[in-house]
């Protein structure tokens, strides 16, 4: 595994984690609105090799 991919790897990692505290802070900030849907994020793993 070379530094780039490496990097790759950890760049998806945090942009994954980012879009489910999005999806958790929609769901706090809408929790009172009237029809609102929660969101839920789903998290896969991925193997390369």
């Amino acid at each position: 595994m070379t530094i780039s991919s490496s990097l790759a790897a950890s760049v998806s990692g945090l942009a994954a984690n980012a879009t489910k505290l999005a999806t958790i802070s929609d769901n706090i900030a809408n929790s009172s609105t009237p029809g609102f849907k929660r969101s839920v994020t789903e998290f896969t793993s991925l193997v390369v090799g």
